[in-house]
């Protein structure tokens, strides 16, 4: 099956360029597979978790079982990171990220100045 690929969208896009994007992306069927997939891996998890056992009926270890919280707590933060990203480009609390490591400005510049000093 070959799969056209998707135009990235530019590393200096606008916020509502970035939610946009993430909306789409919800509304797909993709998006509705892959979380219809982590939803049945976190109830294999939390079933491990409540039984002790692992799938092969074998008992868990407390460290197993924190492993498996671990992994299950992943999967609920993957499953809501558009939403996350959305909620926080629309609130200012994350910004667009920005791989120059240059300063951009002058203003920049006296910070980058000042966390050196």
């Amino acid at each position: 099956m070959f799969i056209a690929p998707v135009e990235p969208i530019p590393e200096d896009a606008p916020a509502s360029a970035i939610i946009a994007a993430l909306e789409v992306m919800q509304s797909s069927t993709g998006w509705a597979i892959l979380t219809r997939n982590i939803k049945a891996n976190i109830a294999v998890l939390e079933n491990q978790i409540i039984d002790k056992k692992n799938e092969d009926g074998a008992e868990l270890s407390d460290a197993d079982i924190d492993r498996l919280r671990d992994r299950r707590n992943y999967l609920v933060d993957l499953g809501y990171t558009p939403f996350t990203i959305i909620n926080g480009l629309k609130e200012g609390t994350i910004e667009v990220p920005q791989d120059d490591p240059y300063p951009q400005n002058e203003a920049e510049l006296k910070q980058m100045n000042t966390r050196e000093a």
